[in-house]
């Protein structure tokens, strides 16, 4: 496809250097419309990306297929400057950007560590720039720092970790102990609380008997036969049995009964005196000799 050339031009700008750069502008014949030729902006600026308006991105004229018309172009704008976006070039092409763009002196010459680069464009003057080749942290100082803040980072977990299982160690062995202590002071209660009960039972059962069981208060000491055996035995010595006495009386006497009371001999056994004369003379004076 040919176009016409004619006495317009369109004004493009780099960020970087500011400088203003004026290309030709054409006219399609079959259209009428002007525009600029994609491979003219190159030819100004061999790293062009994309072309911008302000923050618009100025796109490639299309056709009513909407496909981008080759050779590539884009619409002219009249009265505007437009901005070329320069991509990655050369190293030592960005090297130079980022000077001019970090504001950094440009200085003629080089020195020891640095590297000597010259920036070259089309309609550009030479220019020569300084830069440090050694990063301050270098990727290997970089990777060691991230490893000695992982393994301070886990000492420091495993540190906490042991402190925690230190404290859960130490406050089971205290519930053990105030468990155990518990549970003796708990049989402890229960072995007094058996004992209470027993002498409580004991006392109930004495009460009981000695209301419908009570000791009788007399006795009365009789002669009683040896028999043969003990006469062989002991000859010389008497044996004597202890009998108790029912105090029977009128507030025992039975309703309705007309058997007067009368005091007798308990249904009881007795006891052997086996050593009589150590009991006479320790209960003499208790005794009524009939």
């Amino acid at each position: 496809m040919s176009a016409d050339q004619c006495d317009l031009t369109q004004a493009f700008q780099s960020p970087l250097t500011k400088k203003v750069f004026h290309i030709p502008v054409r006219i399609d014949p079959k259209t009428d419309k002007s525009f600029v030729l994609w491979k003219d902006i190159q030819d100004a600026f061999e790293n062009a990306k994309c072309i911008r308006n302000g923050v618009s991105l100025v796109p490639f004229m299309i056709d009513e297929n909407f496909e981008q018309i080759i050779p590539l172009r884009i619409a002219y704008q009249p009265g505007v400057v437009l901005e070329v976006v320069e991509g990655n070039g050369q190293v030592h092409s960005t090297t130079g950007e980022l000077a001019i763009l970090a504001g950094i002196p440009l200085v003629a010459g080089g020195e020891p560590g640095h590297h000597h680069n010259t920036i070259f464009g089309p309609h550009l003057t030479t220019i020569e720039c300084t830069t440090t080749t050694t990063s301050p942290n270098t990727p290997t100082q970089t990777v060691d720092a991230l490893t000695v803040t992982d393994i301070n980072t886990t000492t420091i977990g495993d540190k906490n970790q042991e402190e925690v299982l230190q404290i859960q160690s130490t406050h089971q062995q205290t519930i053990d102990k105030n468990l155990e202590e518990m549970l003796r002071i708990q049989k402890k209660a229960l072995d007094r609380l058996a004992i209470i009960q027993n002498s409580v039972q004991a006392l109930l059962a004495q009460t009981y008997e000695l209301h419908n069981y009570p000791i009788p208060r007399l006795f009365i000491v009789l002669p009683k036969d040896p028999g043969l055996r003990g006469k062989l035995m002991k000859p010389f010595s008497e044996s004597y049995r202890l009998y108790f006495l029912c105090e029977c009386g009128t507030h025992t006497m039975a309703e309705h009964s007309k058997t007067p009371p009368e005091i007798h001999l308990a249904k009881h056994e007795g006891y052997e005196l086996n050593r009589p004369t150590e009991f006479f003379e320790r209960y003499g004076s208790y005794i009524l000799a009939l």
